[in-house]
């Protein structure tokens, strides 16, 4: 990871539901918080939720659970920190009772004509607390207005997980894919670590219950079903992931070539079969064994990657130094915690590397 900033203020962020607020940002450049209103006379029921130390999948799946409507049928715009308080929008096919969920508020915010889909969003506004937080006042005065659009490190999963299941799937290496993804150690829980040995001695023992798709897998192979088989019934969006990751990754690795090579441009591509491939990229796809055919996923085409552009180069907005906060905003697809590092430059590399 580089930097366009040189000054190191000497304080880090710790992120949790005190000192880390996101709040989403409709298209409509409409900050949502608990007030939020929305009347389109439509037939989908909007609301709006309040939640700390809860992943946005993990409560749509408490919902579901709660309200019998499929998990299918729940619309919402973009996936919020786990580590966080957060507010964003859903919206549901039918109201729904007042429910009494630990650490979640969801009030009723109107109706929409549409279901809300992933990517229905301008954004989010970001509060980050520190009480040493005017030391950024130097760094923010360097800033020249952007800052280099880095993927998160959450994209590429514990010890770099989700990146190395990618690149097997990529080479149609199914069984070595999934094999990795159930062995390798990425936790300090010895439990788990125990099962992971386990499996990799040829058992096929059960993870702990909230471990849902390590289960899903080790039920299926049991049943003796094929890996190309688990891989075309798991969750589309699960296995997609693991593609992504290492689109990610290449995009991340461009950008440190560009930068060190003086190269910087604003808008670049994420690489895949439909994508014009830089040099830059085709040296990172040799370096990984790939080319840009592996990206048809022939053997496989629903996990298929075409490419698409992102920026390299990303505005921030409406940026704010408070006596004990900072507070952003960031459009779609930015990470704060990728901003938050060019602030700090408290950054480790990757285990990806």
């Amino acid at each position: 990871m580089r930097f366009l900033t040189q000054t190191r203020p000497g304080i880090s962020f710790t992120l949790n539901a005190q000192t880390f607020h996101v709040h989403e940002i409709d298209q409509e450049g409409k900050v949502v918080n608990l007030d939020y209103r929305k009347d389109e006379k439509g037939s989908q029921h909007l609301y709006i939720i309040k939640k700390k130390n809860w992943s946005t999948d993990t409560l749509l799946k408490r919902l579901s659970y709660l309200t019998g409507i499929k998990l299918k049928y729940i619309g919402f715009a973009g996936m919020k920190d786990k580590n966080a308080t957060t507010y964003q929008r859903i919206t549901l096919p039918r109201p729904i009772e007042p429910l009494s969920i630990k650490d979640v508020e969801i009030v009723k915010g109107g109706t929409l004509i549409k279901k809300l889909r992933m990517g229905d969003l301008w954004g989010n506004l970001f509060h980050v607390y520190h009480p040493e937080i005017e030391r950024l006042s130097p760094v923010i005065e360097e800033l020249p207005g952007y800052f280099l659009n880095y993927f998160g490190e959450q994209r590429f999963g514990r010890k770099c997980i989700n990146v190395k299941v990618g690149l097997l799937l990529l080479q149609e290496r199914f069984e070595e894919a999934l094999q990795l993804f159930l062995t390798y150690p990425r936790e300090n829980n010895p439990e788990i670590l125990e099962i992971r040995k386990r499996i990799q001695e040829g058992e096929l023992p059960s993870f702990p219950k909230h471990m849902k798709h390590e289960n899903w897998i080790v039920g299926r192979l049991r049943e003796g079903k094929s890996p190309k088989q688990i891989l075309l019934e798991l969750p589309r969006n699960f296995s997609l992931l693991f593609i992504h990751s290492v689109q990610s990754y290449i995009f991340n690795k461009e950008l440190d070539l560009r930068y060190d090579n003086q190269d910087l441009v604003e808008e670049g591509y994420l690489v895949g079969y439909d994508t014009n491939i830089n040099p830059y990229q085709q040296e990172i796809l040799q370096q990984l064994n790939l080319t840009q055919e592996h990206f048809q996923m022939r053997s496989l085409p629903t996990l298929r990657a075409k490419g698409a552009p992102r920026k390299m180069l990303e505005r921030y907005f409406d940026l704010k130094l408070f006596q004990d906060h900072i507070s952003f905003k960031l459009p779609r697809g930015s990470y704060a915690t990728t901003f938050l590092k060019e602030l700090t430059k408290n950054y480790e590399a990757s285990n990806c590397d």
